[in-house]
Formats: structure tokens, C-alpha cells, sequence
């Protein structure tokens, strides 16, 4: 079952609290406020504006107090990835020399204030967005809640861990090859990536990246995140009810593969008991190559200039990532774009076939890092291809995804599982990871580093993480 000291402290407890005169909007950014959210033990965010915080919860408590909530997530406190315009916040895009200073939020932002949510602040992220590792040794890099020698993944690596931590319920990210699903798989909380385009991202930072980023939410529940996904995409909420019904699940073992066995163990059973159909999706080869040589090839065009005048500002392992990315040729460019067609037309073809893919989200759970990468960075290729094994694809061929933690290794280190469905399918996705959660196959582990929003006795609280999850068999 899922953990209850800490997945319920997502929206639905919140609006409980706030209904029963429990707590309000100014008490909960008091005890954020009071975790250390920039500098502390997972620091998360790489800014906060306490004041401007404290008189956006004053006007939501005062909302909800007259009875006018401006929306179905007043009062909740949300994380926004430092790639999205925030008034009265610099974007870098987790740089060391970018600055913007907006003088509007962006489009997903407004949208999350007009629904009533405060924001908590900026949530650190990778370097331009590069890592799926989650470290940056230019802008920060925050720290796995679970075990704090560990990373959270990237590259919406402080949403990972201000979410695991219950700093707070919502984030906002983006998601050009897994960033909204794998630091959720890895830090134990519920990430969701929706049809590309699904999500405006007018206001998002330029760094490139333009074919394949998709902008997304990440909470502890998946009735949380389908809350803020009809927010972010103005659409009515999906209906989360009616369990697997007559959906149609597929496995494609060859991709499946060979995962780290606590992966396996605790993605398999779940998998193998959604009797699925075995499928076979063409041109999986193709994925790794089209992805590298399409994200690689966009931002160095982005970022050229800089590179080109100013190597030594990005860190050594972005450096290095951006300056062989210069030498792919247009040619090579533009048959990345012709194998993405391939591919496409390979996950269609299996849609035709079944209503839902089932992987797990990464291929690994969270590594101990040295001081030395901490301090340094690394390109360690066998660990990025375990990353992202199972998350590239859904980005260049634009189809819904979503992460659910369902259990943990020997270590108490988050496992994820992914569901992936047709473009424009973001109801199957979000009704079969509530299936999930209702056969008790989802669980939201407990952090060592855990903070309690709606504790009223203090904001701060320590507690053991709980071991593997026992898998739920399909219920008919």
C-alpha cells in the first residue's frame, strides 16, 4: 500500500487542511521556508523570493477564506524548473552565466497561478538541460533525499528532490529525453510527459532543444498530476476511474532487456501480470543515435556562440558534450529526423496493436557518487545509456509517458515503471497508472530527508525508507 506518512501530503491533503481549518497557504510557505529549500541538505531550488512567496499565500489564504478559491490548486505550493520565465525570478538553465530577467511569467506559469498555486521558487536543473545524471557542477546540484551521496537524475533534478522531500506536492518541468520521468523514477515520486506540444511552452528559455523538449508535471499521486496536467494544458481533467477494463498492454522484451536485477525485480512481476501482449517495435537501433545526434546538433546551434567564444564558462563535461556535438554534419542531422520518422511509424503500427507500453523508466536505480564527479562532473556512457534506455523514444516520436515509483533496491533506492501510449492518449496513460495505484502496485517510499507540510508542530521530520515493494497482480 502506499506509504501514508508521506504520499498523502500531496493536493488532496492539502485541500482537507485548508478546509478543516488545519493550517493555510502562510503556514505551509513558513515551514517550506523553514526546510533550507536553496543551500540545505537536498537543496533543491536555486531560488527563492520569501517575500513574494509570503504575499502570494496571504492572498491565496484570503481566497479561501472568502469562500472564492481562484482555482483547483489554491493554496498549493509548486517548484517551477529554472528554464521558465517567473517574474521576479533570473532563468539560467542551470548555467553559471546565463541571467534573463523576465518581465512575465511564462504561459505554464500563468496558467498555474490563475489556477490558484503559489510558487515556491525555481527548481535547480542540469546544465542547459545536458545531464540526466543530475549533476551540475556549474549551477548546484541537489542531492537525493533518500541517500544524499546519491543523485536525483536530471535534468529536472531539484524537482525530484523537493517532491521526494515534501517541500512540496507539485513541480513543473521539461523533458527533452526523459527529464520529467527519470529524477522521479530515481528520488520515488510520479512523473508525467504529455503528447509534445500538449503543454505550451511560450516563455521557456532558448537553449536549443527544439524538437524534442515537452513541458510537463511531477507530484507524489497520479490524481496530482492529472490536476495540474488540465491546468497546464487547459483541458477538462482526464477521468482517472474504470480501471485496466479492456486496455490492451504490450511488451517489447528485446527492449525490456536486461535491467539491474532490483529493477527487474521489482518491474516484471507488475509487467508479467498485466498478461501482456508481446510486441516487436521496429527500429529500436535507431533510437539512441537519432536522439544524441538530434539533442546534441540543437543546442550546440543554440549555444554556438558562446561555445565558440567562451568554452571555458560551461562546465568540462557539458564543454565536452557540446564541442563534439559541432562536428555531426547537416547530413547526419537530417537522417536523424528521417530515422525519427522510421520510429514513429514503428510505435503507430504497435498502437494499432495494443493501448499501452510498459517498461521500466530507467534501467538502473541512483548511484553513489564520489566527491570527485560531485565536484568535477563525468561523461560515464554506460550509465547514461541505462538512464535513458527506455525514455528517448517517447520524446522523438512525442507520445505521453509517465513514471510511478514501484518499489525500491536493496539500498531503499527508488525503482520506476513508464507507461507510454498513442499520441493524444494522455487519458490512457493517466487511467492505467491510477489502476496501478489502486492494485497497490505504486508506492511512494519515504526519504531519509523528509519534510512534512502540513505538520503543525514543525515543518522538519526524519524518517527510515521502507523496503521493496510486493507487486500487484491485474485485477478482472
Amino acid at each position: 500500500m502506499t506509504d501514508p506518512g508521506t504520499s498523502v501530503r500531496g493536493i488532496a491533503a492539502h485541500r482537507r487542511a485548508y478546509a478543516d481549518g488545519a493550517t493555510n497557504p502562510v503556514e505551509v510557505a513558513e515551514r517550506f521556508l523553514a526546510t533550507s529549500p536553496v543551500g540545505g541538505a537536498v537543496d533543491p531550488f536555486v531560488s527563492v523570493d520569501p517575500d513574494a512567496l509570503l504575499a502570494e499565500a496571504a492572498a491565496s489564504a484570503e481566497r479561501l477564506a472568502a469562500g472564492t478559491p481562484a482555482g483547483p490548486l489554491e493554496g498549493i505550493l509548486v517548484g517551477i524548473k529554472d528554464f521558465f520565465a517567473v517574474r521576479g525570478h533570473l532563468s539560467r538553465g542551470g548555467t553559471s552565466f546565463l541571467a534573463e530577467q523576465p518581465q512575465a511569467d511564462a504561459e505554464a506559469v500563468r496558467r498555474l497561478r490563475a489556477a490558484g498555486a503559489i510558487v515556491a521558487g525555481k527548481n535547480r536543473t542540469t546544465e542547459l538541460g545536458m545531464s540526466p545524471i543530475g549533476v551540475n557542477v556549474s549551477g548546484g546540484s541537489p542531492r537525493n533525499p533518500h541517500d544524499t551521496d546519491r543523485p536525483t537524475g536530471g535534468s529536472s533534478s531539484g524537482a525530484g528532490a523537493a517532491l521526494a522531500s515534501g517541500m512540496v506536492p507539485l513541480a513543473l518541468g521539461t523533458d527533452g529525453g526523459g527529464s520529467v520521468r527519470i529524477p522521479p523514477a530515481l528520488c520515488g515520486v510520479v512523473g508525467f510527459k504529455p503528447t509534445f506540444d500538449r503543454i505550451p511552452l511560450q516563455g521557456e528559455m532558448n537553449v536549443g532543444w527544439w524538437s524534442v523538449d515537452h513541458a510537463g508535471p511531477m507530484a507524489r499521486c497520479v490524481d496530482d498530476v492529472a490536476d495540474a496536467y488540465a491546468v497546464l494544458a487547459g483541458v477538462a481533467r482526464p477521468e482517472l476511474a474504470g480501471g485496466w477494463g479492456d486496455l490492451r498492454v504490450g511488451v517489447d522484451w528485446d527492449w525490456w532487456g536486461q535491467p539491474d536485477r532490483a529493477v527487474d525485480q521489482a518491474c516484471r512481476p507488475i509487467a508479467e501480470g498485466l498478461d501482456p501482449k508481446a510486441v516487436t517495435i521496429e527500429h529500436l537501433d535507431l533510437v539512441r543515435v537519432a536522439e544524441y545526434v538530434t539533442i546534441g546538433a540543437e543546442v550546440a546551434a543554440a549555444m554556438y556562440d558562446e561555445l565558440r567564444d567562451h568554452p571555458e564558462r560551461f562546465g568540462l563535461d557539458v564543454q565536452a558534450n557540446l564541442q563534439s556535438s559541432l562536428a555531426i554534419p547537416a547530413v547526419d542531422y537530417l537522417r536523424a529526423q528521417q530515422a525519427r520518422t522510421l520510429i514513429d511509424r514503428a510505435f503507430s503500427a504497435v498502437f494499432g496493436e495494443v493501448d499501452l507500453l510498459i517498461t521500466p523508466t530507467t534501467a538502473c536505480t541512483a548511484p553513489k557518487l564520489s566527491a570527485s564527479v560531485w565536484r568535477d562532473g563525468f561523461l560515464d556512457e554506460p550509465l547514461l545509456r541505462k538512464l535513458t534506455e527506455y525514455t528517448f523514444a517517447a520524446n522523438l516520436v512525442g507520445i505521453p509517458a509517465i513514471t510511478v515509483p514501484v518499489g525500491t533496491d536493496a539500498a531503499g533506492m527508488p525503482v520506476g515503471l513508464q507507461l507510454m501510449a498513442a499520441r493524444g492518449r494522455e487519458d490512457l496513460v493517466l487511467r492505467a497508472a491510477a489502476a496501478l495505484e489502486a492494485d497497490g502496485a505504486v508506492q511512494v517510499p519515504r526519504p531519509a530527508v523528509w519534510f512534512d507540510p502540513l505538520h503543525t508542530a514543525g515543518a522538519a521530520a526524519v524518517a527510515d525508507t521502507p523496503g521493496p515493494t510486493r507487486a500487484a497482480r491485474r485485477r478482472r
